[in-house]
């Protein structure tokens, strides 16, 4: 990790942001693009810049990080940017784990996703875990700066429902342009990126009338870039808030639900479908247990790990009867589900001795019906 400082004021439409005020954290799995992106960060006058390689480095340096309130090892991110492919934790996981986990310092804070793959699909996913903004590759010093600015400046409330916490994503969800002009939005794009800015605001407008929970924070960001002495702000919204944040903090547990209600739907597909459908079915069911292998370890949940891999096995079990092959993959289905409800992290428990016993029955009745 290293620090960098840059005197450089902006000018134009945000002239009296003074981002040597700022500091950022940059996740890149790329070295050229992590030095790239601290030396464009450096020329646009952002103050403090600090870099790693991976969602789990900067996780591990979130940690020891502090709010600019608080206090502890390592000095304060005021925002995240970082790529989508920044294994074993990606972007998104890495936003999801800033919003909803309890060592989070500050839930708050600013992401904006960077990534020279861009699409209406992964913006959408992004917008779903808690993400502010997006900024295309390629990219240039001063589209960077603005897009940079941007953020500072719409600092909007947040909304807290049961299955999101994050910036309020009532807005239109076109991909940001990269400054190419070989990178254009397909129309298909388009008219997908209107549809889905419908269906977010009528969610939204839903959520809120239902009683969710919105926290309309002050913008402290953007009164420390126009020169505000951190002494002269009133932390209190933002205490208080992070305080409430215990009673609905999340981990990686509650975070895999989706994808094991996805391994079942696409085991029904392959149930009542054709052998070209089988395949396409196992396939997507492989690519969600090769994510929980992966990423499971580092989020503190070993068993899930474990099962996720044994599952990878069972959609190998080659010379097993369908019937066979099918209650081993839903075996394993049923007992990510258990884990995840019950919070199991690891073997110590009796109920996740229980889950391993199962499989292992399981597995053996696979294995004999070859």
């Amino acid at each position: 990790m290293t620090a960098m400082t840059g005197k450089t004021s902006i000018s134009g439409t945000y002239a009296g942001y003074e981002l040597d005020h700022l500091s950022v954290l940059v996740v890149d799995p790329s070295q050229a693009g992590r030095e790239l992106l601290v030396s464009t960060l450096k020329d646009i006058g952002v103050g403090t810049v600090r870099k790693v390689a991976n969602g789990l480095q900067a996780i591990e340096y979130l940690q020891g990080s502090r709010a600019r309130f608080g206090g502890s090892a390592n000095p304060p991110v005021d925002l995240v940017l970082t790529d989508i492919a920044t294994a074993p934790i990606d972007g998104f996981m890495l936003a999801r784990w800033i919003r909803r986990h309890a060592q989070s310092p500050n839930h708050f804070m600013r992401v904006m996703v960077i990534s020279g793959g861009l699409n209406v699909d992964n913006i959408r996913a992004g917008r779903n875990t808690g993400v502010n903004d997006f900024i295309a590759k390629p990219f240039t010093m001063n589209s960077l700066r603005d897009r940079i600015s941007a953020a500072i400046h719409n600092f909007r409330p947040f909304v807290l429902v049961s299955n999101y916490f994050g910036p309020d994503r009532r807005r239109h969800e076109m991909p940001p342009k990269a400054d190419d002009r070989r990178t254009h939005v397909d129309p298909v794009d388009a008219k997908r990126a209107a549809a889905a800015a419908e269906a977010a605001q009528a969610q939204e407008d839903a959520d809120i009338a239902a009683g969710a929970r919105v926290f309309k924070i002050p913008n402290y960001l953007e009164a420390v870039v126009t020169g505000t002495s951190i002494d002269n702000l009133n932390f209190s919204a933002l205490q208080k808030a992070e305080a409430e944040s215990k009673s609905w903090v999340q981990d990686y547990a509650d975070w895999i639900m989706p994808s094991i209600v996805f391994m079942r739907q696409e085991l029904a597909k392959a149930s009542d479908g054709d052998e070209s459908a089988r395949t396409r079915a196992l396939e997507a069911i492989r690519r969600e247990a090769y994510t929980m292998e992966n990423t499971a370890v580092y989020l503190d949940y070993p068993l899930i790990t474990a099962v996720a891999k044994s599952l990878s096995h069972a959609l190998d079990l080659f010379g097993a009867s369908w019937d066979a092959q099918s209650a081993m993959i839903e075996g394993h289905i049923q007992a990510l589900f258990v884990i995840a409800r019950e919070h199991l992290a690891g073997e110590e428990n009796e109920k996740g001795l229980q889950v391993l016993a199962g499989l292992k029955g399981a597995n053996g009745a696979g294995k004999a019906a070859r």
